[in-house]
């Protein structure tokens, strides 16, 4: 960290530039209690909270009164408390088509000056700022007063450099993330041959990521890495699930916002979907459904009616066949791939048995929507088509196989 970086005086000639800048007062309040100045500390972020709120930079704000409580924990229940009846359940100032200010890095170094007369300008500033319209913000709007308080109480804010990996592919996932200030990309590693990365979207201050692996206890699917200097509310997978299990809402909220990220990631990363523009995946997007499996629990069951194009989202499942009254595994698939194309194209019974191995999540697209909308999407049609043929051709292979390995022992 370079001196000016930590030095009150340097900090203050930031706030003294641009007295409502959230983040120069969130800096500099964290300077002033590392140099043990209490009351001139508390009263920074108590302004960078303020400046954050009217500014719609929720996250930043919630980041400051968390800090805030460890030096002043009853201004901190206050700031809270405020954060809650302007930006949660059933506020007025809420309008969804409103768009925050995202938090302004620093284009070059100020004079120093007085923390005293840069904190006395930073209020004169926000004083003058009237209440407007706030952004809708992911978790946060939904949540009742009670409820968000005990949200932001659980995060912890994280900082971290341009080019740091936040979370990796494989990684158990123990925790949810939101931005509170910096651009997160969100990747996936494309195939050895190819090599680089497959970028599926950037989060910027306001959203949130981490979900899917907390909600579907499946290894992180994906890679999140700072693209600038960001900072972080890490909320621990412990007390995420505590709250979600006391309140129906939050937890419904999480699983609504992961069906979405999860589908518009296959629908990028899937063959079948790949043809399609931005404007068809949204439409096709509305139409799936989620599906929950246990272990050993079958999502389609051979010679019975199928109806339903599936798209696994995690976990992995068996495709297994009779033949002879022997149960045989025809192979596995995993995130990403679909399965009842045949049944659903052809209305015959399903031809193989669909089995979750491990604790699987799956959407669903019902044959009615399939027919109504496939028109529109030839492409989508051609490829499921294909991969029919094709998987009764290898089905049929399979079996064949089968049998000549089961004559071969008959000696």
């Amino acid at each position: 960290m370079s001196s000016s970086a930590s030095d009150p005086r340097a900090l203050a000639g930031a706030v003294l530039v641009e007295p409502g800048d959230a983040a120069a007062l969130r800096a500099l309040g964290n300077a002033l209690a590392a140099s043990w100045e209490a009351k001139a500390a508390a009263r920074a972020l108590m302004l960078a909270v303020r400046a954050a709120s009217v500014a719609g930079q929720l996250p930043l704000a919630v980041a400051a009164a968390q800090e805030l409580a460890a030096i002043d924990r009853d201004r901190a229940t206050e700031a809270i408390a405020k954060l809650a009846a302007a930006y949660g359940k059933g506020s007025p100032r809420v309008d969804g088509s409103h768009r925050a200010r995202p938090p302004r890095f620093a284009e070059e170094t100020p004079k120093p000056a007085d923390p005293t007369a840069a904190l006395d300008g930073a209020e004169r500033a926000l004083a003058a700022i009237a209440d407007g319209p706030l952004p809708r913000v992911p978790l946060f709007h939904s949540l009742a007063p009670d409820l968000f308080a005990r949200l932001c109480a659980i995060v912890s804010p994280r900082e971290y450099a341009a080019g740091a990996v936040v979370v990796e592919v494989g990684q158990k996932g123990e925790a949810l993330y939101v931005v509170a200030r910096g651009t997160i990309r969100i990747g996936r590693p494309s195939p050895p041959s190819e090599g680089g990365e497959v970028i599926l979207s950037h989060l910027r201050a306001g959203s949130f990521f981490g979900e899917m692996a907390l909600l579907t206890e499946s290894p992180r699917a994906a890679r999140a890495t700072c693209e600038t200097p960001t900072l972080l509310l890490e909320i621990p997978r412990r007390e995420l699930d505590l709250l979600a299990e006391s309140s129906p809402e939050f937890s419904s909220v999480l699983a609504d916002y992961t069906r979405d990220r999860l589908l518009h990631n296959l629908m990028i990363t899937s063959g079948v979907f790949a043809p399609l523009d931005e404007e068809a995946r949204a439409r096709l997007i509305a139409r799936f459904r989620p599906v929950a499996l246990a272990v050993g629990e079958t999502l389609l069951d051979e010679g019975a009616p199928g109806g339903h194009l599936y798209v696994i989202v995690s976990g992995a499942v068996d495709i297994e066949k009779r033949d002879q009254g022997d149960t045989l595994t025809v192979t596995r698939l995993g995130a990403g791939d679909v399965v009842g194309e045949i049944s659903l194209l052809t209305r015959r019974p399903a031809t193989a048995t669909v089995r979750a191995h491990r604790k699987t999540h799956a959407l669903a697209l019902a044959r009615d929507d399939f027919n109504e909308i496939v028109a529109d999407f030839p492409g989508v049609l051609t490829h499921l088509y294909q991969l029919a043929v094709q998987r009764e051709r290898d089905l049929e292979r399979f079996l064949a196989e089968a049998v000549v390995e089961a004559d071969d022992y008959l000696i």
